[in-house]
């Protein structure tokens, strides 16, 4: 892992709970050592030192911000018809790798209905992913109708792979 992503991160001082707190539990990380974060909203890197690690919180005060951009900012947009959310959770993360800027998920005629997609749960794939390749902004994801965004996109390619 090359940072560790909290919302937070920025802050001069902030505290870790639940899944951030049991990566640092996982990687051993003790009080007096010092770590990475980002909060995927800019480019910056920030250092935290571990104050005090306890059971249930660890505590982190800034030691430097550091402007320090991974990825180029890529404009790609990718366009895909709704299917199964399985699919698309095993796929984002080779997208977010990739660099694409925005998923736009399409319903279409053609589109597997049925399905419920969880946008929190494509988020938080999305950012481990971008814990663990290193991208120091989240790939954006939005749902519209293929009408509408054949309205909004002038300069689109459609490629259908079954007709």
């Amino acid at each position: 892992m090359r940072f560790l992503y909290s919302q937070n991160a920025g802050e001069a001082e902030i505290c870790l709970v639940k899944e951030p707190l049991e990566h640092l539990k996982v990687r051993r990380v003790r009080a007096g050592e010092t770590i990475a974060l980002r909060n995927l909203l800019d480019d910056n890197i920030y250092d935290y030192a571990v104050n005090s690690f306890g059971r249930f919180e660890a505590r982190l005060s800034l030691i430097k911000s550091e402007l320090k951009p991974v990825l180029p900012r890529y404009e790609t947009r990718l366009a895909w018809c709704v299917v199964d959310p399985k699919i698309v959770e095993k796929t984002l993360p080779s997208l977010n790798e990739l660099g694409v800027g925005k998923l736009t998920l399409l319903w279409s005629e053609k589109s597997q209905r049925g399905f419920r997609l969880n946008l929190d749960r494509f988020d938080r794939i999305i950012i481990g992913s971008c814990e663990q390749c290193g991208r120091s902004r989240k790939m954006a994801i939005e749902i519209m109708e293929l009408a509408g965004f054949a309205r909004e996109t002038s300069n689109a390619a459609l490629l259908d792979f079954g007709g």
